[in-house]
């Protein structure tokens, strides 16, 4: 008997209820069945991205020139305001002007950290102006949703990391000359919302985040800090899976956020730093001696065991440390905790049970490789060492690890 294929339509289009255009993509049917009174089929379709207000009828279609992007309280991180108001005995005066925008290039793509304003006017009661803050990707070139997908998951990235804790897009737009009109001899691009489903129910966060960095920190190097960032996020692309996992995750448990700090380290050390145990050529010239002092029929099981030359995490978290000497880490007996227990909970040797970190104890281990795993990323982005020092001793996990 022949299984039917799952239905799974790249795109599905459609109307709102209030006829705006819909473009359902990524699509999975997940129950169809039970008539409606029309005599039409309910199904119940997963949908990972929906863009309202534009039909797109192939994947490869789905491209845009530039995209908007506004994260939450990206207002308060870019601390820039339009406004001007004057007071003088029963005078109020407001004066508005958007604020310059800063930008930078990085390879084809223009990122801009840009503003707009939303005028509400009810009179004789009421008149209001609002300042919006969004982050502009733009290229030559059009970008295609992958590309967007994978910018947007880097620009998260480095938003958290300014906040210190996980944000999400609160808004997504994109521009496209394909769906562009000329009315009144103006070029109008006609605005088509991105809507990713995982976002969905995650901008529930009222609170201005405590911050890291905030704009006033990176404006002079702005250009920098955005180069910096996108030209090693391959590079990085396995710190940043381990460090920003726990912040989008916070229920992960406290055992597998200790091991992907743990993971972390060793990914940095040795994507990063090229860390290896003995130098290369040294490594190069002793390992075939090696092999030859072991029978034959080992020599494939040893030349597995021996492909890699790796320092041990002692040396990796030695070697990172001290790139931060005012940071008390706790020494030998910190860096001695963390392998112990890092080794307990990988292979669960019963020999190290007593010598591992209790779980107060690992609360405390966890928050200081995250610590450690935010300064080598600061320090990835350009800032010198007192700034650095600035920023983390400000945070929540300093105060939780050195102040109580």
């Amino acid at each position: 008997m022949l299984v039917p294929l799952p239905f799974k339509p790249d795109i599905i289009l459609g109307q709102s209820l209030e006829a705006a255009r819909l473009t359902l993509y990524k699509c999975f049917l997940l129950q169809t069945g039970g008539a409606l009174p029309s005599g039409l089929t309910r199904s119940k379709i997963d949908v990972q991205v929906v863009l309202f207000g534009a039909y797109f009828n192939k994947p490869e279609d789905i491209k845009f020139d530039k995209v908007e992007i506004r994260f939450t309280h990206l207002n308060e991180w870019a601390g820039v305001s339009g406004f001007d108001i004057k007071s003088h005995e029963l005078t109020t005066t407001l004066t508005y002007k958007l604020p310059t925008k800063v930008s930078t290039v990085v390879d084809d793509l223009r990122v801009s950290l840009d503003f707009s304003e939303e005028e509400k006017f009810d009179f004789p009661n009421n008149a209001s102006i609002e300042q919006h803050t969004f982050i502009r990707l733009e290229t030559p070139q059009n970008l295609s949703f992958d590309r967007i997908d994978a910018l947007l998951y880097h620009l998260q990235n480095f938003i958290s990391l300014a906040f210190d804790e996980v944000t999400w897009p609160e808004r997504i737009t994109g521009y496209s000359e394909e769906f562009a009109t000329v009315f009144q001899g103006k070029t109008i691009h006609e605005p088509i919302r991105i809507v990713f489903a995982s976002i969905l129910g995650k901008l529930s966060n009222p609170r201005p985040p405590s911050m890291l960095f905030g704009f006033r920190d990176i404006r002079e190097r702005f250009d920098v800090v955005m180069r910096n960032w996108f030209a090693k996020s391959d590079m990085l692309e396995p710190i940043f899976l381990g460090y920003f996992a726990p912040l989008r995750f916070p229920e992960m448990y406290l055992e597998q956020k200790f091991l992907g700090y743990a993971q972390v380290i060793e990914a940095y050390h040795r994507r990063v730093l090229d860390g290896v145990g003995i130098p290369k050529e040294d490594y190069a010239r002793i390992l075939p001696k090696i092999i030859k002092c072991v029978p034959p029929e080992h020599h494939e099981w040893f030349s597995e065991k021996l492909a890699y030359n790796e320092p041990s995490q002692r040396s990796r978290l030695k070697e990172l440390t001290a790139k931060f000497p005012w940071m008390d880490f706790g020494d030998k007996g910190f860096i001695e905790k963390v392998v112990v227990t890092r080794n307990y909970l990988t292979h669960y040797d019963k020999n190290l049970k007593d010598r591992a970190a209790s779980r107060d104890e690992l609360q405390k281990l966890a928050l200081k490789l995250e610590l450690l795993i935010k300064m080598v990323l600061l320090l990835e982005l350009g800032f010198e060492q007192q700034q650095i020092e600035t920023m983390i001793k400000r945070t929540n996990a300093y105060a939780a690890v050195f102040q109580f």
